[in-house]
């Protein structure tokens, strides 16, 4: 087979693979802050490569809630305003989570725990097609080089090559699908309960003494803190530090 013709065969593989690596890209950026209060600083990273910037505490005015009511329903961010007016987005999520992503760092700014930390959840589904894609373009590519040169000249040949693409296409296919519905099921990253324990208190069992403190990784969702004749409910959300004063 001349070049050219095997050169037709591989053009269809081209866009899958480009599409494999922005998708791998996109779901490998990062967005986080994370601060300090004993070292009296934040870090704020965004993008693919994360870079990230530094910055004392000081320099935060406040944090801004901003809702978004589409027709595929209410999202959120929230805005971390410094005080020469510039700003920084992080957060992005439905609506209830931004909201508890916001009232999380707007209490660690009016002085609630030691430590304040938010990072996104981990788009693995993302990469999941991303791998499926990439095996897309591949199966796609060593069938145009394995290809005989009668592929292109005899009308039977060409269908059975084809067919023989088509199945392996609707393989990948249903792996890529299979795998990002179980992926975005059970996809669960933990986050982080920092405990200030001014007067004892306990979560789902664990104590935590008067005078100490104590830091757990708990599934996100809502848990129960018990403390004495009382009871709190905490948000835990995925990847996040959250910190609470039990007094």
């Amino acid at each position: 087979m001349s070049p050219s013709k095997r050169l037709k065969l591989l053009l269809p593989a081209v866009p899958a693979l480009i599409a494999a690596v922005i998708l791998f890209l996109v779901g490998a950026s990062r967005n986080e802050l994370a601060c300090d209060r004993a070292g009296g600083a934040c870090t704020y990273r965004d993008g693919i490569l994360g870079d990230g910037r530094t910055f004392p505490i000081t320099d935060v005015r406040e944090f801004r809630f901003s809702g978004d009511h589409g027709k595929g329903g209410a999202d959120g961010e929230v805005a971390l305003i410094f005080t020469n007016g510039d700003d920084e987005r992080f957060g992005y999520a439905d609506e209830d989570e931004a909201k508890a992503t916001y009232e999380r760092a707007r209490g660690f700014l009016a002085g609630q725990g030691s430590v304040y930390r938010y990072q996104r959840a981990a788009r693995t589904w993302m990469h999941v097609l991303a791998a499926g894609m990439l095996l897309g373009s591949l199966g796609m590519m060593v069938s145009a080089l394995r290809a005989k040169p009668e592929v292109l000249t005899d009308a039977a040949a060409r269908r059975k090559h084809n067919n023989r693409f088509a199945t392996f296409a609707c393989i990948v296919c249903t792996l890529m699908i299979g795998g990002t519905i179980t992926t975005c099921v059970t996809n669960k990253n933990p986050g982080t309960l920092v405990l200030d324990c001014q007067a004892g208190c306990k979560v789902g069992g664990t104590a935590c003494e008067a005078g100490t403190k104590r830091e757990m990784t708990l599934d996100s969702g809502t848990h129960t803190i018990e403390m004495s004749g009382a009871e709190q409910k905490v948000v835990i959300a995925d990847g996040e530090t959250t910190s609470f004063v039990c007094q």
